[in-house]
């Protein structure tokens, strides 16, 4: 499968990712994933050995809604961004800025 179809497949789970489960904060082992919402369910931390455990979650509220998704690497994933466009404006930004930029923006209601 080519990189940019790859890197879609990719998008499409993190999108499900960052609203549904979070993951451990850099200093939390993975044995210590907590959530304040019975209703969301955390998934294992997944990742290589140079990069750090990331959650958004304690900053997701009611309501909210992404307008995009970006994915920016090469042979590994790099970096991940999601905007928020509702309520309130908000960018979301984990990793670093190496390789491709790939960008999967939001119709209204997706």
């Amino acid at each position: 499968m080519p990189l940019n179809e790859r890197l879609m497949a990719v998008l499409q789970a993190l999108t499900y990712l960052i609203i549904a489960t979070g993951t451990t904060s850099a200093d939390t082992s993975a044995n210590e994933l907590v959530t304040f919402d019975e209703n969301i369910q955390l998934s294992q931390v997944f990742g290589g050995s140079q990069a750090y455990a990331f959650s958004d979650i304690s900053s997701i509220t009611l309501g909210q809604t992404l307008s995009s998704i970006t994915v920016r690497g090469e042979a590994r994933i790099d970096a991940v961004s999601t905007h928020v466009a509702t309520p309130a404006e908000a960018t979301w930004d984990h990793g670093g800025n190496g390789g491709k930029e790939y960008t999967l923006t939001l119709d209204p209601g997706e």
